[in-house]
This record gives C-alpha cells, sequence and structure tokens, in this order.
C-alpha cells in the first residue's frame, strides 16, 4: 500500500477539492493490476456519457453552430476566464437564471477545456456589467480535469493506458487489447445516445448556445488517432483495432443507426493504409484484410 505520507497528502487534496482520488486495493506484493486501472477509468467514463448524453430520441436539437442565438440590437460583451484552469462544469439553469430576459450567452468553451485567465470563454448579448460579473460566477472553473463531467478525459486516460502498454521496452499487448476493447465499449455507448444539445431555450427568451461541442466524429479520433498511429505496423494490434471498428459498424447497423459509422468507417481506412505499405509477412496482411470484410465501404454521413 502507500505510504502514509502519500496518503495524507491525498486526503488533504480532497478536502481542499483540489483533486479527486480513487482509491484502488493491491495485491500482496503491493501492486495495483493495470486491468484495475483500466476498468475503474472505464466504469467511471461509461457514468459520464450517460450523465452527459441523453438517451436516443430525449437529446435537444443539434444546429451545429448555426446562429440560433435571436439577437436584436445592442453591443455583445466579452465575457473572459477569472482564472487559469480546467472547465469543470457549466450549469444551464445557473446560468440561465444570472441572465436578464432576451439574453443570449454563445459558449466558447465546455467542460473539460483549459482556459487562460483573462481569455474569451462567451460572448454575451443583452446584457450589462452587473449582469457580466454574475454570469462568469456560474462557470466553474479548477486546477485539474475530472471525468464526471469530460467524457473526453476518461476516453484520452484509456488512449494513455493503451498507448503504455504499446511502448517500446513494454510490449504488454493484452493491456493494449483490453484498453482498445474499452474504449470501443464506450464509444459505442456514445453512439447510441444523443449528443447534448448545443441550443437551449429558458424562461423569458434566454439563449444558451454552445459552438465547441463534441461530435461523433471527434470522439472516434480522440479513442483511436494515436493508437492507430502507435500501431501502424505491428500486425496483432491492426488486427484488435480493425476488428472492434468491424464490430463497431456492425453494431450501428444493427441499431439502425448506419449513419453515425461514417467516423468509423474513416478509420478503418485510415488503419488499412499502413497495413497496405508495411514490411510484413503476406499471410498477415492477408489476415488483417480479412477483418475488414463488408466495412470498408460503410461510409455514410453522420446523422442522428
Amino acid at each position: 500500500t502507500e505510504h502514509k505520507a502519500v496518503l495524507d497528502t491525498c486526503k488533504a487534496l480532497e478536502r481542499k477539492k483540489l483533486a479527486r482520488v480513487t482509491y484502488l486495493p493491491v495485491d500482496e506484493h503491493g501492486r495495483v493490476s493495470a486491468d484495475q486501472v483500466r476498468e475503474t477509468i472505464a466504469e467511471d467514463t461509461i457514468l459520464a456519457v450517460h450523465r452527459t448524453h441523453p438517451e436516443r430520441g430525449r437529446g435537444g436539437a443539434r444546429h451545429r453552430g448555426a446562429g440560433h442565438d435571436n439577437r436584436g440590437s445592442g453591443p455583445t460583451r466579452a465575457m473572459h476566464a477569472p482564472a487559469a484552469g480546467w472547465v469543470a462544469n457549466i450549469d444551464d439553469d445557473a446560468l440561465v437564471a444570472a441572465m436578464p430576459a432576451g439574453a443570449t450567452v454563445r459558449l466558447r468553451t465546455r467542460a473539460g477545456s483549459f482556459v487562460l485567465r483573462d481569455s474569451i470563454i462567451a460572448d454575451v448579448h443583452g446584457a450589462d456589467d452587473e449582469h457580466l460579473s454574475a454570469l462568469v460566477d456560474t462557470i466553474g472553473i479548477g486546477r485539474t480535469r475530472r471525468v464526471a463531467n469530460d467524457v473526453e478525459l476518461g476516453i484520452r486516460n484509456l488512449v494513455d493506458v493503451a498507448q503504455q502498454a504499446l511502448a517500446i521496452g513494454t510490449r504488454d499487448a493484452t493491456s493494449a487489447y483490453d484498453a482498445i476493447n474499452s474504449l470501443a465499449t464506450i464509444i459505442h455507448e456514445i453512439m447510441l445516445r444523443d449528443l447534448p444539445a448545443d441550443l437551449h431555450v429558458g424562461p423569458d427568451d434566454r439563449r444558451i448556445v454552445r459552438t465547441s461541442q463534441l461530435e461523433y466524429g471527434d470522439y472516434v479520433d480522440v479513442a483511436f488517432d494515436q493508437i492507430r498511429q502507435s500501431g501502424a505496423g505491428y500486425p496483432a494490434v491492426a488486427t484488435v483495432l480493425l476488428n472492434v471498428l468491424h464490430m463497431l459498424c456492425d453494431a450501428l447497423t444493427q441499431a439502425g443507426l448506419t449513419g453515425r459509422a461514417a467516423p468509423v468507417g474513416r478509420q478503418i481506412r485510415l488503419a488499412l493504409d499502413p497495413v497496405d505499405r508495411a514490411d510484413i509477412a503476406p499471410a498477415d496482411r492477408l489476415e488483417i484484410l480479412r477483418r475488414t470484410t463488408s466495412t470498408s465501404d460503410r461510409d455514410g454521413r453522420e446523422g442522428q
């Protein structure tokens, strides 16, 4: 187990709300297994997906950056970050409550983004300086990121697990494969759900417009880009990656969501490119290509 000095430091950081600490059991040799770390990250990320992404058919409209801000006459003020750090949470209800009637807040950031002190985090129309100050207070900025409201962080943590397992000198293939499978599970869960609405309309026509929300393709790229690039030329990694991408396409088709498979199909094509050029045995190349049968032509456009 950890030394008392380390545990006491962790507890102190928790009390001061400077960190969220997860305590994992150790084996008889005092070690934490890679499986425990991966499983904990995956479970926390799935919970975050459920918390932040509505069930299919229950999400709000996605306007993809369209100007649904209902602007009339009057100036637009910039809202600046009060401190440097990670955006921990943006509470729609608190933000709306701090807005005057008819005002619009166009957010340039999202939960999980890093902001510098005094950088612009939103454009506000229809609010005076007093309201602007109250609006700034509704944006929580912390010193660390938290998976609870930041699905992207959980995905990146699992990518780090896979990358570490694939690093020269480690080559823990099993841990890498398990991390890839966990990433596919999370991406599948995201794609079965609706994306968060980018327009929120409150009482008296108070509006929140989000301009930096992640799309399905963004999540897919965050999950698989680095692993695909690191595993280029390694038949075993390419085989596992293409297999899970294949399964994702099949699962989305089965759910009637073929339109959402476009970014997965793009990853398949990108993963195949280095396989065609790699110095590997012909039998290995044929096995990898076999894994992609019936998936390479699944393009479709991203849909809802």
